[in-house]
Parts: structure tokens; sequence; C-alpha cells
């Protein structure tokens, strides 16, 4: 299996602990950081995409 399949296999490779499983690092890695007055802030952990109801 090439690196390239492994990576898409595993989308939360070097994500933070905290990040594991999150739908928001999935599709946006690293760029789901945001930043506020200088400070890095996640923006929430999310398991899907539906709205809660």
């Amino acid at each position: 299996m090439s690196q390239k399949a492994q990576e898409q296999q595993d989308p939360w490779k070097g994500a933070p602990k905290c990040c594991k499983g999150c739908v928001m690092w999935a599709s946006f890695g690293k760029d789901c950081w945001y930043y506020w007055e200088g400070k890095k802030h996640c923006t929430m952990w999310a398991n899907s995409w539906e709205p809660k109801g």
C-alpha cells in the first residue's frame, strides 16, 4: 500500500490526542485551528456532521 493511500485511511495521523476522531480534523487537518488574541483555539470537537436534534 502506498503512503498516500495509508494517509487517506488514517486522516488523524499526526493529530493531537484530543483531536483523534474529530470530523473537523479529518476534513481540515491543522487548518481547523483558529487564533484569538494570539492564542491557538480549537474549533470544537465534532464526531458527526449531522446536527444534534
